[in-house]
């Protein structure tokens, strides 16, 4: 599976606070990884990404060992993706397990994917304690009251935490900013999709994927 910059800066992210440099990642002993929400493709697609490197590669040595199989029942998309995707993690003898501390205690490194933004504040609290690095799956918060609260928790307990829609780190974007066959860049106008939810405001479901790549 190639490479892109996204999941370069999310190994960046999980490598920052459990090894010294990076030559670490070419160790006997992995990076063990935990996932917490198991109703979200991309869990599946960052598992694969890391077990599927090989040895050299930047993602090599990263493995994700265990997984907290949570959902939230007033979300049609969470609760039909669940067992699909725990499935999944089953076939690849990934561990699942009943409480995100019993996950703390295995692992090195977490991947919130849940799919509910409102759960997020909560499901990361014990891992920022537990000073495990951490990557929130978008949405990062349902409201800004919460983005900011995970924001104030990371910085009280001095741990590294990133989030973010995959089109910050597309390539294909980040080359429009400088390239010599565009030129200066004097406006942007971004269309995508706007699918919204219930319990997320505006932006915060779907719409975060264009508001990324106009940022970006």
């Amino acid at each position: 599976m190639r490479l892109t910059h996204r999941s370069y800066g999310l190994l960046c992210l999980l490598s920052l606070a459990v090894i010294p440099s990076t030559t670490r990642l070419q160790a006997a002993e992995p990076i063990k990884v935990g996932v917490i929400g198991l109703d979200n493709y991309q869990a599946v697609a960052f598992t694969h990404l890391f077990h599927g490197a090989k040895k050299g590669d930047n993602l090599a040595g990263l493995k994700v060992v265990c997984a907290v199989p949570r959902h939230s029942p007033d979300i049609k998309e969470s609760v039909d993706s669940l067992p699909r995707w725990v499935e999944q993690f089953e076939k690849l003898e990934i561990d699942m397990v009943g409480s995100i501390d019993m996950l703390l205690k295995r692992v090195d490194a977490v991947l919130v994917m849940s799919l509910d933004g409102r759960k997020h504040l909560d499901q990361v609290t014990p891992v920022l304690k537990a000073g495990k690095p951490v990557y929130i799956g978008r949405p990062l918060a349902a409201s800004l009251d919460d983005a900011i609260e995970i924001f104030r928790r990371a910085r009280q307990y001095k741990t590294p935490i990133f989030s973010c829609s995959q089109h910050r780190f597309v390539p294909g974007f980040i080359g429009m900013r400088n390239h010599p066959a565009v030129g200066k860049v004097l406006g942007c106008s971004v269309y995508g999709g706007l699918t919204t939810e219930p319990h997320h405001s505006d932006f915060f479901w779907h719409g975060v994927h264009s508001a990324e790549t106009l940022f970006t």
